[in-house]
């Protein structure tokens, strides 16, 4: 069963609230991560993913991710 093959990146992550308020929060983070385990053919080796992080509430967050597969390929 494929489904349980799971992929397992190391990341690394830094936020930050740049409120001038102690009302109102503005957290906004950074990451990067680097893919350690590789389980399937989902991803190839040499993947890396960075990220923006932005906190809508308590509950809610945004994080879109941007993955680079096989990146320091030597041709």
């Amino acid at each position: 069963n494929k489904f349980y093959e799971l992929n397992h990146f190391l990341s690394l992550a830094w936020e930050h609230n740049f409120s001038n308020s102690p009302d109102k929060d503005k957290w906004y983070g950074f990451s990067a991560g680097y893919l350690v385990k590789r389980n399937n053919d989902f991803f190839k080796d040499n993947t890396f993913k960075v990220a923006v992080n932005k906190k809508i509430n308590d509950t809610f967050s945004v994080k879109p991710e941007l993955y680079f597969n096989d990146f320091f390929k030597a041709n």
